[in-house]
């Protein structure tokens, strides 16, 4: 009797652990399709507790915006986003973004030239994604990232794009996105499974 309360303490325990760690802010779809994040407070590590309003900047270059995530320096931090563009001539394009100290939007350098990534088509059947790598633009300085649909989903109108990783401010982070061709139906206004770490 006493193994079994000891197990069910440690699960509780462990349970607990779980959930009390960060959460996942919710991603929405704003004014104009532009992606909003809810501010959320966490703690990293037992080193300080602080609240992150998320706030972001517009499009530059007329795509939707996904947070990426934020690095930390000393008390400050940064906020990265992604500028995702329309699928156009079977490339898949995302501009990397942070915000400047009056909140505009600005391309952030990159040191990677070529970030992996995976693809799943959303209107088509399938059981695999399919690995794909995005290479940087040399006349932006690596801020911009293309990637060539691969073949057997040329004629997909929708994906969706896993990026698991990409270091920014010395932070690996993660995110995902959806996208589609420039002559496919609009996104919904809620798009759903855009994540960011």
């Amino acid at each position: 009797m006493k193994c079994i309360n000891v197990v069910i303490a440690l699960y509780l325990f462990a349970v607990g652990l779980l959930v009390a760690g960060c959460e996942q802010a919710t991603s929405t779809v704003g004014v104009a399709g532009v992606e909003s994040l809810e501010g959320h407070s966490h703690k990293h590590g037992s080193a300080h507790a602080h609240a992150h309003p998320h706030a972001q900047g517009s499009p530059l270059h007329g795509g939707r915006i996904v947070a990426i995530g934020h690095s930390h320096h000393g008390s400050e931090e940064t906020h990265y986003h992604a500028e995702i563009m329309p699928i156009v001539d079977g490339k898949i394009m995302f501009h990397v973004l942070t915000d400047n100290k009056a909140g505009q939007s600005q391309l952030v350098r990159v040191a990677a030239t070529m970030i992996e990534a995976y693809v799943d088509p959303l209107d088509k059947e399938t059981a695999r994604a399919y690995e794909v790598v995005f290479s940087s633009e040399e006349h932006d300085r690596g801020a911009t990232f293309v990637a060539t649909v691969p073949e057997v989903l040329q004629d997909c109108q929708r994906m969706s794009v896993v990026v698991p990783k990409i270091e920014l401010g010395g932070q690996r982070l993660s995110f995902s996105f959806t996208t589609a061709a420039e002559d496919a139906p609009a996104l919904p206004k809620k798009t759903t499974g855009e994540t960011s770490t």
